[in-house]
């Protein structure tokens, strides 16, 4: 197809605790860096870090460029696709295809936007946007179904502003309440990912669970002890006191599935899967699965996959290996031509 490279496409999948990115074909990333730029605090003083390498300086002011699914400095963006491309991927974009996942609800002019980066900064010879709900059902060999990023819900779209970085936030804050003030957002995140785990029962496990203490040591080899955090923080998904949201996270996944047409609800209910990071969690699908059963006679099914963590990208890199996909990338001249209107038409969700 005149355009369109014969070499396998570049997969970026943008997210917002980390970028994953590989080739069509791979069954995980081949690179994974923190969505993290780091300045110098002197705005006068040029130079930047990107991913770890700006974790680990002491001296840089940190920005996220990408919150909850939405670029919010598209400068630090382009310099975490460079940084991601070249050195993550040891490759160079000229005359590649690149697809990059979204977020659901990501407007036009975003997609214009990434497009236009795309092949003015960086060369690609064709690019396409697929949508990361849909990429984790497709990773699954599932056509039907709701898919849960913790940030987003599909196919009735709901956006939260909610995702495991919110859970790390609450644990860092239930541990400085117990007199940890020198843990960071990274301590706290280690603690999350190898200790916490969601309550099936909540009460019951206060009183099961709540005296009894684990020690963790923390990269800098200091000792914590940590009790009944390991599950209050990820009861924040179900529980918007402590998570800020008008509702527990279940009731909106109930709530978008009742949008849709009555005759595939059943289907809904019954293939409902997690994906990101978050998902990894212990208990999770099983919680899920009580809570919403709670709301419907449906029977309920809640799925985690093995790779969760990497479900998107690997959905990504399925349908970009697809000789079919190939007419969905947007060539340079096509994006010249009809600008927007083409995003529209040739984007997945």
């Amino acid at each position: 197809m005149k355009g369109i490279s014969p070499l396998p496409a570049i997969v970026i999948d943008n997210g917002s605790g980390y970028i994953k990115a590989g080739f069509a074909g791979d069954e995980k990333p081949r690179a994974v860096i923190p969505s993290v730029v780091g300045h110098p605090h002197d705005v006068g003083v040029n130079g930047y870090c990107v991913g770890g390498e700006a974790m680990r300086c002491n001296n840089l002011c940190l920005t996220k460029p990408i919150q909850h699914g939405l670029v919010t400095d598209w400068d630090d963006l382009e310099r975490l696709w460079d940084y991601t491309i070249f050195d993550g991927l040891h490759t160079t974009p000229q005359d590649r295809n690149v697809m990059i996942t979204q977020a659901p609800l990501t407007t036009l002019a975003e997609r214009r936007y990434k497009a236009q980066t795309l092949f003015e900064s960086f060369g690609v010879a064709a690019c396409h946007f697929a949508s990361q709900p849909f990429l984790s059902l497709f990773s699954g060999g599932r056509s039907t179904g709701l898919s849960l990023d913790i940030d987003t819900i599909d196919p009735a779209v709901w956006r939260l502003d909610f995702g495991g970085r919110d859970i790390t936030d609450y644990l860092l804050r239930l541990f400085v309440q117990l007199g940890y003030d020198s843990m960071g957002t990274n301590d706290a995140r280690m603690v999350k990912e190898d200790l916490c785990f969601v309550a099936i029962n909540f009460n019951r496990e206060i009183r099961k669970l709540g005296r009894r203490l684990v020690s963790y040591t923390l990269p800098n080899r200091r000792n914590v002890l940590v009790g009944e955090q390991r599950f209050k923080a990820t009861e924040t998904i179900f529980d918007p006191y402590r998570s800020g949201l008008d509702d527990g996270i279940h009731n909106y996944v109930f709530d978008s599935i009742m949008k849709c047409e009555p005759e595939i609800q059943p289907q809904l209910f019954g293939n409902i899967v997690l994906s990101g990071g978050t998902a990894m969690i212990r208990n999770l699908p099983g919680r899920f699965a009580a809570e919403i059963s709670k709301l419907t006679d449906h029977k309920v099914n809640v799925y985690s996959p093995q790779n969760a963590r990497n479900s998107v990208f690997v959905g990504a890199s399925m349908l970009a290996s697809l000789p079919q996909t190939r007419k969905l990338f947007i060539r340079k001249h096509e994006y010249e031509e009809y600008g927007a209107s083409i995003l529209a038409r040739k984007s997945l969700g």
